[in-house]
């Protein structure tokens, strides 16, 4: 290919990117770079209905010195766009920007699309084309379009007349010379497949010809292009195929017509259209008209409502200085001590000095709306976390109850923060209270201007390594398992690309080298990695502007009823233009701190509320002694296996031990050893040294070690003479290994020290120390703002166990594994769990006593409407004191069979005095006496239940039944609930477990890939396949122990041998390799055997223990252990613990006459003997 000459002058009008999703290959810095390799000055984006990719494509453009051209395919309805047509009968038409009241004009365009004309497609009509009929003729440039243009279509069908009129009317709406008549020839002919099949290209291009001539409507012609390169002709097809569903060997798969939809170079363009000359040129007059370009730094501020005639930066600083007075109340309470006058002098000129830094930068205004919508959540008792991110060393935020940590003690930096050295946007993220973070998002869009001025941010997901093996693998028809393999050679790495996998992984290269259709596979996948696959919503991003939104950005709605309306433009690029963000974050902690908070005020038991709770002493001993302890299961941020052995190393006694070990508990400084050092200096087995005396003050509450990236600024402004500002900016140069930047701040920092007496090697050595230790040092004032919430969750679980514990299990009763994680903990600090109770329960868990009971929220098939039916009734009467009461009283058109057979399941009229076994079969006879109490309250009878509160059983004829058998009460409670409460099948086979299984489905997150392990459990489901490749069968399974649950594939050659035992409901033990992670945080396991636990028990116990307390030592104890060994003998030696008091034991071995089986017969015997479980095996 050849670089554009002057004289065969071409400019692509029509280009899609792959922003048209999974319609187009290559992303805009790809089409970019393709184009400026051809020599092109001129290059126009034309997704279809989208502006998704504008702005980035604008920037991939410019630099590569090509003038980019705003544009989009628009589909337009063939009627009314509220028809509801089919998708094939829309025409598409192409827009190009002009200037600023075309890009507005299309911005309007796209959105109507979304927002009022989608039918499977985004559409719009001519209805909506003639409201914007001024604004399109100032400023845009319409393109006929391909094939599917309105104007092709018709002339392909023969409708010369309708396609003239229609030309015309899109003349008219355009304005003389701002409609193009588009010739294309991309290989379609009469027998072509695809979208337009039967259509003939040429031939509609001679009829295009024709009525240009006709009409005066000048030509142009364009290549639709759809990949950059012809080579890439293939990968766009993969596209096709997955975005239909379809696979490459079917033959009716859509598809184009031939692989000509690529950016080609002008002397081919011109070879295709000899004798089009003009249409050719009428390109580059096209292009030089199209001059609008995205405006870059100018801040769209919205305006703050209560300005009240000030201006934003007065407003600021008098709310600024006024919450500071009611901050420094607490001060002064907290610092008695100190020098009053000199510590609120020391205050004050801090935010003076941030006051001044936010007025020069013109932030004033964003602080204000962070204010206001925050101050509207507290004032409505909405949970608002303590602080995120850097935001928490602002002692304005601070000043203005946007944060709840004071900066100063902690030496947190407000140039962390806000840098006068480098303009740039602030960003306060905020958490909210996870139930009602959806208000504040509603106040706010009624407070700015509603839905065209506050919109949620779009963002993308890309076909990344594993998944677009995955996503390839399926499209070329592989088996599951077979694709399965071949993604899990990727190593697990944030963001490892396919050609990196390949360099780290030689597996990977064997497989690709032995198998043809895997190196196929890989090779399709490394083509499409990176390729934009969907877009969804952004999880916090909010947008509020100072005008409509689509002055700016087009706005995009999901096909959903319910679906917000998003910018079309992601985080990066919507802030690039100046749309101010705001992230509203929701944080399940806070939702259950204040749950936890409201349930112990309601009992008297604290007097704390959700936002004084942020004052809690941080001194508080039991606290500390938890966290030394490593009894932090539900504390948040410090509850994983490997977070509490570092708490129990640690032993801390300190809020900034509780900040230093969130930053220490990372890959990078535990590499280091950092979290050692800090132990060891802590405890003073290490010397605790600094790389100079100067440094002291900065390192010693880290006993030497760099934490923090704020003391790498610290250490910059005291050595080396840096402004905290500058200091911020070495920090960010050392973070992103910058390497001439760091010579030129070498140079520097070394000049700066020696400045103030520091020797060359020692500031070398500092700045050395400094590179290494910004690579993983940690934003202070994050980790103290989320070491707060820590501290208070730790606080709740000493303080106030059962409210901390229902309000933990609350807020997770979604995931099951949690809660069984949490409700073995909430037993082993004596709290026993409860099952729902039609008496006691409420929507969610709540504290009964020193109890914690379920909520009727966590029964399956009991519905919000029986809920407060249940709740409604409960209150009317005071109470079930029998099931008349509840069947006599209940709105039974509310409740169905299915709602009182889960409650009867899960336990919930045990307190009745009934036995499940017998309330299960009479649930019809409940509902009957429901239905006749209705009829004769509507009646005016007083009937069966007219005589008050009796227990009437008897009426009711509940049969007088024992209980369903212990394994049948559990699965049936299981049914109802998703997990057991009353019991489990393995705490039998807790010897069994202690002795045979290395590991828990608790620990499995605690261990690496490739691990191999063996688990004890049972099977919870499991779901059998047929391998497409053999035929094969194998199983899926969900796994589950006391703990959790696990996922467990058994592939063919396992499944043959081990299927019998995973269809029986026995406890197994299965020996297995952890193979991944999911994205929800399960784990998944390759089973390699699958064993009986009983079995196992039996014939590899080499040993029996009995762990004897000094009170078991009773005359009858020992005689009836005696007859037990007698009544059970065996092959394994026994052996007797005896645990005597002051700590001491005493370990006896039995005469080798006396062992014992080890059977469920003889557990069960022992523990009769003794009350629990005695026997272990080694």
């Amino acid at each position: 290919m050849t670089a554009m000459s002057a004289s065969r002058p071409f400019v692509h009008l029509h280009l899609k990117s792959q922003f048209t999703l999974l319609g187009a290959v290559g992303s805009p810095k790809a089409i970019a770079a393709q184009a400026a390799q051809l020599g092109m000055t001129h290059l126009a984006l034309t997704d279809e209905m989208n502006l998704f990719g504008a702005v980035e494509f604008s920037e991939a453009c410019k630099k590569q010195g090509i003038s980019p051209i705003v544009g989009a395919e628009l589909i337009v309805a063939p009627g009314s766009r509220l028809d509801k047509n089919k998708a094939r009968d829309n025409f598409r038409l192409v827009a190009l920007v002009r200037n600023q009241e075309g890009y507005v004009a299309l911005n309007h365009l796209v959105s109507e699309g979304y927002l009022s004309g989608r039918h499977y497609l985004p559409r719009i009509d001519r209805e909506i084309l003639e409201q914007h009929r001024d604004a399109i003729s100032r400023g845009l440039i319409l393109l006929s379009g391909d094939l599917r243009g309105q104007v092709p279509r018709l002339l392909s069908q023969d409708r010369f007349d309708e396609a003239r009129d229609a030309a015309e009317w899109l003349r008219d709406l355009a304005g003389e010379g701002n409609f193009y008549l588009e010739l294309m020839d991309l290989g379609w002919g009469g027998t072509s497949a695809g979208f337009e099949a039967g259509a003939d290209q040429r031939r509609v291009n001679d009829q295009l010809r024709q009525l240009s001539a006709d009409t005066g409507i000048p030509l142009v012609v364009s290549n639709n292009v759809h990949y950059p390169r012809q080579k890439d002709s293939f990968l766009h097809e993969v596209l096709l195929c997955l975005g239909m569903t379809n696979t490459l060997d079917d033959e009716f798969r859509f598809r184009f017509p031939s692989d000509q939809f690529y950016l080609k170079d002008s002397d081919a363009m011109y070879s295709l259209f000899e004798g089009d000359e003009q249409a050719l040129a009428n390109t580059t007059d096209i292009a030089g008209r199209c001059l609008f370009e995205f405006e870059f730094g100018n801040y769209r501020f919205p305006l703050y409502p209560h300005l009240e005639g000030r201006t934003p930066e007065q407003v600021l600083r008098q709310l600024s200085k006024e919450g500071l007075e009611q901050r420094l109340e607490i001060v002064r309470g907290r610092e008695q001590e100190a020098d009053w006058d000199e510590l609120r002098a020391s205050y004050e000129a801090r935010l003076e000095e941030e006051l001044e830094i936010i007025d020069s930068m013109g932030f004033s205004a964003y602080f204000l709306i962070v204010y206001d919508f925050i101050n509207w959540a507290k004032e409505r008792d909405i949970p608002v976390g303590p602080g995120r991110g850097s935001g928490a060393g602002s002692l304005v935020l601070y000043s203005l109850r946007i944060t709840d940590i004071d900066p100063i003690p902690y030496k947190l930096l407000f140039e962390r923060f806000l840098n006068p050295e480098r303009v740039s946007m602030p960003d306060v993220d905020v958490d909210f209270c996870q139930d009602r973070r959806g208000e504040v998002i509603d106040y706010v869009n009624d407070a700015y201007g509603g839905a065209t001025r506050v919109t949620q941010i779009i963002t993308f997901g890309k076909m990344l390594a594993k998944g677009g093996l995955r996503d390839v693998g399926r499209v070329m028809g592989l088996g599951f398992g077979e694709v399965d393999r071949v993604a899990k050679l990727v190593p697990d790495k944030l963001g490892i690309t396919l050609p990196e996998a390949i360099a780290q992984e030689p597996r990977l290269v064997k497989a690709m080298e032995e198998d043809p259709k895997v190196a196929r596979l890989v090779d399709l996948a490394t083509g499409l990695e990176g390729t934009t696959r969907h877009s969804s919503v952004h999880a916090a991003g909010v947008v509020i502007a100072d005008d409509d939104l689509r002055s700016y950005c087009p706005l995009y709605k999901g096909a959903g009823d319910s679906d917000p309306s998003v910018t079309h433009f992601d985080m990066k690029w919507a802030e690039e233009i100046g749309l101010i963000k705001f992230d509203f974050l929701g944080l399940k902690t806070l939702t259950m701190v204040k749950n936890a908070l409201d349930m112990a005020r309601e009992a008297g038991r604290t007097e704390w509320d959700f936002f004084a709770f942020n004052n809690v002493p941080l001194d508080d001993e039991g606290v500390y002694e938890l966290l030394a302890r490593g009894d932090t299961l539900g504390v948040f941020q410090l509850e994983s296996s490997g977070m509490r052995d570092l708490l129990r190393g640690l032993q801390p006694t300190r809020f900034e031990d509780i900040i230093a070990v969130a930053a220490l508990y990372r890959p990078g400084p535990m590499g280091m050893g950092m979290h050692h050092t800090f132990v060891e200096c802590k405890h003073g087995r290490q010397k605790v040294t600094y790389p100079h005396p100067s440094l002291k003050s900065v390192l010693s509450d880290t006993y030497g070690v760099i934490v923090f990236q704020e003391q790498v600024m610290q250490i910059a402004q005291i050595m080396g003479g840096y402004s905290l500002g500058e200091a911020d900016l070495l920090r960010r140069a050392m973070g992103k290994k910058k390497e001439e930047e760091m010579v030129r701040q070498r140079v520097r920092f070394v000049a700066g020290a020696a400045e103030n007496g520091v020797e060359e090697a020692t500031a070398n050595s500092v700045f050395d120390l400094m590179a290494e230790f910004a690579k993983y040092g940690f934003n202070k004032s994050h980790t103290a703002a989320y070491g707060l919430i820590a501290y208070q969750t730790a606080w709740l679980k000493r303080h106030l166990p059962a409210e901390f514990f229902a309000a933990l299990l609350s807020i997770e009763s979604s995931n099951t594994d949690k809660v069984l994680l949490y409700m073995d903990d909430a037993r082993k600090h004596d709290i026993e769990v409860l099952p729902p109770d039609v008496n006691e329960s409420a929507l969610r868990f709540t504290v009964v006593g020193d109890k914690v009971r379920f909520g009727l929220t966590a029964v399956k098939g009991v519905g919000a409407a029986a809920i407060e039916a249940i709740l409604e009734a409960r209150a009317s009467c005071g109470g079930f004191s029998t099931l008349d009461d509840f069947v006599g009283n209940i709105d039974v058109s509310r409740i169905n069979k299915g709602v009182l057979e889960a409650l009867v399941k899960c336990g919930a009229f045990d307190s009745m005095g009934y036995s499940r076994a017998a309330l299960f079969p009479c649930v019809d006879r409940l509902l009957e006496a429901a239905r006749q109490k209705a009829r004769d309250r509507d009646s005016g009878q007083v009937g069966l239940f007219g005589a008050g509160k009796v227990g009437d059983a008897g009426r009711l004829n509940i049969p007088e039944l024992s209980e369903w058998p212990e394994r049948e009460r559990l699965e049936k409670e299981k049914e109802a609930l998703g997990l057991y409460i009353t019991g489990h099948p393995m705490k039998a086979f807790a010897a069994e477990v202690e002795t045979f299984a290395t590991a828990t489905t608790a620990d499995l997150r605690e261990l690496k890939v490739g691990d191999e392990l063996r688990i004890a459990g049972v099977v919870g489901s499991m779901k059998v396949i047929v391998t497409k490749s053999k035929g094969e069968r194998m199983a899926f399974v969900q796994f589950e122990d006391l703990l959790g649950s696990a996922e467990l594939t058994v592939f063919p050659r396992t499944f043959a041998k081990v299927e019998h035992w995973l269809q029986t409901d026995e406890p197994l033990l299965v020996k297995a390799k952890l193979d991944e992670f999911s994205e929800d945080g399960g784990a998944k396991l390759l089973a390699d055997d699958v064993q009986p636990l009983a079995e196992v028990r039996e014939s590899q116990t080499r040993q029996i223990c009995f762990e004897l307390r000094a009170d078991d030592g009773g005359v009858e104890q020992l005689a009836a252990l005696r007859d037990l060994i007698e009544r059970h003998p065996g092959d394994a030696p026994v052996r007797i613990r005896w645990r005597l008091p002051h700590s001491s034991e005493v370990l006896v071995a039995l005469p080798t006459q006396w062992t014992l089986q080890p059977s469920q017969e003889m557990l069960e015997a022992a523990e009769a003997i003794f009350g629990r479980q005695v026997a272990s095996f080694l």
